[in-house]
């Protein structure tokens, strides 16, 4: 494996998205002279370092960038980000759709049947979602470039959650008749199938070696190797409906229908339990300081402390109905009702509203903004564009941070590609979409400046060192020899001090 001598695709060649481009994503308020202008006529009375002191605490960039329209569907699932920096998203009574914001184009599948539960990207690229048709289920792994069907197996009952991605690429997802499944990443073969009870809520991945669901009234901690149920905590009456949240220490955080959070240990033991009074309504979403971000009927969102104390409550614009998004700059990103919304994560205050109302989508067309229906769960790339889906729209805006990299949860699901992990402090590799004569080409995002210990691993078990590299402008694009295809070869990086 060798660094290539530069930082962008050559001729012929296409750069990853999202990656090896960051001049096509327009900053905004980034520079002195930006925000200066944005400043209006306080930039005549301030001396320029005065003028951004003040803008650092009272100016935030939360700008539309554009409505993508795919279908009449009324509902989409919450959008999951790519390897190469494509948006995918499920279309209810249709199927799948994906999204280049680089070239805008766009292109949709369909599955023959309903998707009502968001996509989940693969370690390897690939995109997994599930149908319901007619009585049936089954669930999909498909190119992540063309949409096709590279395998699908047939499940008893109906989905209605999205798929968990574990560290060995395994993947899990159950149905509402109560069965829940591990499936092989390369084929779909049933691994094994435990029956814990109708599936509630999308799966999440501990560190421990379990994968945690949400049924009905309990939380349950599965073995991740052989099903087997490790632990149920009840609830007592609360129905949980939202997905769960794992911090840094793999505390277990989850919500119900009575509008109360609790905080378990690995081992399914109460670590706090705090009641909000109202039910929650949102996903849960994990800072970089520990504490808990949630939004309730009310309509309200909360932050409470790694202890269950509640730093602050703030009643919101509207209800907020997807987990908040945790930005590297002390800011929270939600969409509340109508309006997309930036807030402080110190005291939760509002520091920036846009009406989504009035606004054209990607055909020239003036949306309809449906206020009061299910929003799915936004996400936050690395380029600073925040993504939601909203009726048959998908949104993305602008803003000033990145998503949160100290964050163990920092939004619904975990991270971009929606696996149901929670983050570590290792960047990503990604591979590109073509192949190089004799080898593989693939791209490190990482800290601009910063140096990485780079592995590779074909079972995730045993690592070998590749080297150290150096990025540039954060990115760090490589060649791989070519010993075996992308989906049998895994590759991880390590920030070096």
């Amino acid at each position: 494996m060798r660094p290539s001598h530069s930082n962008h695709s050559g001729p012929g060649r296409r750069a990853t998205a999202g990656i090896a481009s960051p001049n096509h994503v327009r900053r905004v308020a980034c520079s002195p002279e930006s925000r200066r202008r944005r400043a209006g006529g306080l930039a005549q009375q301030l001396p320029l370092w005065a003028l951004s002191a003040w803008l650092a605490t009272n100016v935030h960039a939360l700008e539309l960038d554009k409505v993508v329209h795919f279908s009449d569907s009324t509902r989409f699932s919450p959008p999951a980000l790519g390897v190469d920096g494509k948006v995918y998203v499920g279309i209810q009574d249709f199927g799948i759709g994906m999204y280049d914001p680089q070239t805008g184009v766009k292109k949709q599948e369909a599955l023959g049947g309903s998707v009502v539960s968001g996509p989940t990207i693969g370690h390897d690229g690939r995109v997994y979602v599930g149908i319901n048709a007619g009585g049936r289920a089954n669930f999909f792994a498909l190119n992540p470039q063309t949409l096709a069907r590279e395998w699908a197996v047939a499940l008893q009952g109906s989905i209605a959650t999205s798929a968990a991605v574990g560290w060995d690429a395994a993947v899990f997802l159950g149905t509402a008749t109560g069965e829940f499944y591990r499936l092989q990443a390369h084929d779909g073969r049933v691994v094994w199938r435990t029956t814990v009870g109708g599936v509630t809520c999308s799966p999440v991945v501990g560190k421990s070696g379990a994968v945690y669901v949400g049924h009905g009234e309990s939380l349950v901690a599965l073995d991740v190797r052989d099903g087997r149920i490790q632990w149920r905590h009840a609830t007592g009456k609360g129905k949980i409906t939202t997905t769960p949240a794992l911090g840094a220490d793999g505390t277990l955080y989850g919500g119900d229908n009575q509008g109360v959070v609790r905080a378990l240990t690995p081992g399914g033991a109460l670590r706090w339990s705090r009641d909000l009074g109202r039910a929650v309504i949102s996903g849960l979403s994990v800072g970089g300081d520990g504490s808990v971000f949630v939004g309730v009927a009310g309509p309200f969102v909360h932050a409470l402390g790694p202890d269950g104390s509640l730093r602050w409550s703030q009643r919101t614009e509207g209800e907020v109905r997807n987990a908040p998004v945790v930005s590297n700059n002390g800011e929270l990103h939600l969409v509340e009702g109508r309006y997309a919304v930036t807030r402080g994560t110190a005291d939760g205050r509002l520091l920036i509203r846009r009406d989504r109302r009035g606004v054209l989508d990607d055909r020239g067309i003036k949306v309809t903004v449906n206020d009061w229906g299910q929003v799915g769960d936004g996400l936050l790339t690395h380029q600073g564009i925040f993504w939601f889906s909203n009726g048959n729209y998908l949104w993305s805006y602008r803003v000033d941070g990145r998503l949160c990299q100290e964050a163990s949860y920092p939004m619904g699901q975990g991270d971009l590609g929606r696996s149901g992990r929670m983050r570590s402090a290792q960047a990503r590799v990604f591979l590109a979409p073509t192949a190089l004569p004799g080898a593989f080409e693939c791209s490190l995002l990482g800290v601009a400046g910063k140096t990485y210990h780079i592995l590779q691993s074909a079972n995730l078990r045993s690592w070998t060192s590749l080297g150290r590299f150096t990025t540039h402008n954060g990115i760090v694009p490589l060649q791989v020899p070519r010993l075996t295809t992308p989906s049998q070869r895994f590759y991880k990086a390590i920030e070096l001090p």
